[in-house]
């Protein structure tokens, strides 16, 4: 749980940490205001619920080699995004990926979802040309752990909100506006 919380934490300007800091950076009240905004921006299958995603895709994943990449190969004619491949800021394999991984083969190797996330990372990569991201991973880490896959945008959640609380707090110290001024 600890390396799935240090890896999903703020790194960067994510849309979630940018809404944070617009919204307090407008408000008497930056922290609460900010940290409301943060939360509502998870909202979405593309963003804070990838994790949930996921877990269903692949769980009506065939097991069948061939029936699952049928079943990629009709997903991919649909025009669909892959859950948990591909990322916004890196174009080349997530390096946060690589930590997970080993964690992920000390648990499910072998098994039948080993089975398919080899197939999964191998089809998309092959036909799309984009690597898995580590909401691919942290979902069946956190399924294995029993956490609901109604607490996994919870998860993500308390792994941002040092970030943007940090963040609110050293511009709220430095005494003006957080983003933009007019």
């Amino acid at each position: 749980m600890n390396v799935i919380l240090i890896l999903h934490a703020e790194h960067g300007m994510s849309r979630s940490t940018l809404s944070t800091l617009v919204v307090g950076s407008a408000n008497n009240h930056p922290i609460p205001a900010g940290i409301v905004a943060g939360i509502l921006s998870l909202k979405g299958e593309r963003y804070g619920e990838v994790n949930i995603r996921v877990i269903d895709f692949l769980t009506n994943m065939p097991d069948n080699e061939e029936e699952a990449y049928q079943f990629l190969w009709n997903y991919l004619q649909k025009g669909a995004e892959f859950p948990g491949m591909g990322h916004r800021i890196y174009k080349a394999p997530d390096p946060r990926f690589k930590i997970v991984y080993p964690y992920f083969l000390r648990i499910y190797r072998p098994s039948i979802h080993e089975k398919k996330m080899r197939i999964y990372i191998s089809f998309v990569e092959k036909h799309i040309g984009i690597y898995p991201n580590i909401g691919l991973l942290s979902s069946y880490l956190l399924n294995y752990l029993s956490i609901p896959t109604s607490y996994f945008t919870l998860i993500f959640l308390i792994s941002r909100l040092t970030g943007w609380l940090t963040h609110l707090w050293e511009y709220s110290m430095l005494g003006g506006p957080i983003v933009g001024s007019s």
